[in-house]
């Protein structure tokens, strides 16, 4: 609790100023020297992950989620990849989000819905028409958005005859 209200403090102090200031690297120091002790505690982590989105530093941010990942029991992963997933679409890299979310559909295969949302969001068609497909072929495959397996049919024939050229 130490730890939280002075990341907290020193969070607070530096909202004002220009994410290229000095005291944002500062603070990310601070974060640093806060894990070495606090590395089990995701909370931690997130809001430090979430201090380095505000500074836009893409690697950097990426690099921390999965130091985060490694050093939570898996327990807590679900956590991280909730704000890991939405970082890596935010971003604008497309090829660091298609190895994020491929890395989370090891994990949690049911989560592939937004994973072809954002493929087809990126006009990576291929990719996206091949997921549908397998999804649709796995007989416990249960949409989170809440489609039938009609609506995800009329989905892959829509991907497929708009976009037969990208397709192999």
């Amino acid at each position: 609790k130490l730890w939280n209200a002075y990341l907290k403090e020193r969070r607070d102090r530096i909202k004002a100023k220009c994410i290229n200031d000095p005291a944002y690297e500062a603070l990310n120091n601070t974060y640093e020297r806060a894990l070495v002790f606090m590395h089990k505690m995701p909370r931690i982590w997130l809001e430090y992950c979430r201090v380095l989105r505000t500074q836009r530093l893409v690697n950097r941010t990426r690099r921390t989620f999965d130091r985060a990942l490694r050093s939570l029991p898996i327990t807590q992963h679900d956590k991280i990849w909730k704000e890991y997933t939405k970082f890596a679409k935010e971003a604008q890299v497309p090829e660091m989000a298609c190895r994020v979310f491929r890395r989370y559909l090891k994990l949690e295969p049911d989560g592939v819905e937004e994973y072809i949302d954002f493929l087809k969001a990126n006009a990576m068609w291929n990719e996206s028409a091949v997921l549908l497909a397998q999804a649709l072929n796995r007989e416990t495959f249960t949409s989170k958005s809440g489609k039938s397996k009609h609506q995800l049919w009329l989905e892959l024939c829509d991907v497929c005859t708009k976009h037969a050229p990208d397709i192999t």
